[in-house]
């Protein structure tokens, strides 16, 4: 069965650069450096999650933010097929 979201809606979101985190200290909303390391030794940024989880958040990731200010971080791939950019109107 195939399904379709009920009702459209308009999310705010921001590409993470972590070249330009570096460069300009810029970082999404909501984004935290993480204070483990993998196995290389590298530390990497998360989303933390209402219910205590943290969410990874890569290179090139999309950080969305719902109308309820619920955050997700979704891979470019993902977010191309879910979204589409709503042009900017004025009232």
């Amino acid at each position: 069965m195939k399904y379709q979201r009920k009702e459209r809606e308009t999310v705010d979101a921001v590409q993470y650069s972590k070249e330009r985190h570096i460069a300009t200290g810029e970082i999404p909303t909501g984004v935290e450096r993480a204070y483990f390391s993998d196995e290389e030794g590298v530390s990497h940024e998360v989303l933390p999650k209402i219910e205590g989880s943290e969410m990874p958040v890569e290179d090139g990731d999309w950080v969305v933010t719902d109308s309820r200010g619920a955050r997700i971080s979704m891979s470019p791939e993902i977010f191309k097929q879910t979204f589409e950019e709503v042009p900017n109107i004025s009232v």
